[in-house]
């Protein structure tokens, strides 16, 4: 079930309930409900705010969170060391589902995303919520748009867009990736 629609129906409040807390209109959340469009970053941090649920938990997949340990003590230190290691003030720590982007990232490893970086301003690997899903891609710029590629081209297909299209918010950036470790 789609999160949005999960937490609306959890807090038992209806289309036009949740979007009037929101300040959106209950057709936005329609879209959001029905997978036809997506809030973007600043729209889940303001629910995150509002209804004092963590951005992890929005940022889901079939139920099974892809950002994790945002604020987790087990994490805390680590993400503080990151931070100064990078130089960034805003870490996110995500862990890579999934073999898209092998060799260069495997499934289970943790990556550190810059979540001030959260702008397309130069070809880059970054976690990136597209269709609904946090993935982690690069993203180049091509004539007249943009490029999702995997790095393991022999199983994934690149995706064009418009800059029109990716600027509509069909993509929302959640940061760029600035360094990873290997738990496995």
């Amino acid at each position: 079930m789609n999160t949005i629609k999960k937490l609306r129906i959890e807090l038992e409040l209806t289309q036009k309930e949740f979007a009037t807390r929101l300040g959106v209109t209950s057709h936005s959340v329609q879209n959001w409900e029905n997978g036809r469009s997506y809030p973007s970053h600043s729209t889940i941090e303001h629910i995150s705010r509002i209804f004092k649920v963590s951005k992890n938990s929005l940022l889901m997949d079939n139920d099974e969170p892809i950002v994790s340990h945002d604020n987790d003590s087990e994490f805390a230190d680590l993400s503080e060391s990151v931070a100064k290691h990078f130089g960034i003030s805003k870490v996110e720590i995500v862990k890579m589902k999934g073999d898209s982007m092998e060799p260069k990232y495997a499934n289970g490893d943790m990556l550190f995303v810059d979540r001030d970086d959260n702008k397309f301003t130069s070809e880059g690997i970054y976690a990136i919520v597209y269709m609904g899903t946090l993935v982690v891609k690069c993203l180049q710029r091509i004539q007249n748009g943009v490029r999702i590629r995997a790095y393991n081209k022999q199983l994934y297909d690149d995706i064009d867009m418009s800059s029109e299209r990716f600027a509509q918010d069909d993509i929302v950036i959640v940061g760029k990736v600035k360094g990873a470790i290997t738990l496995n």
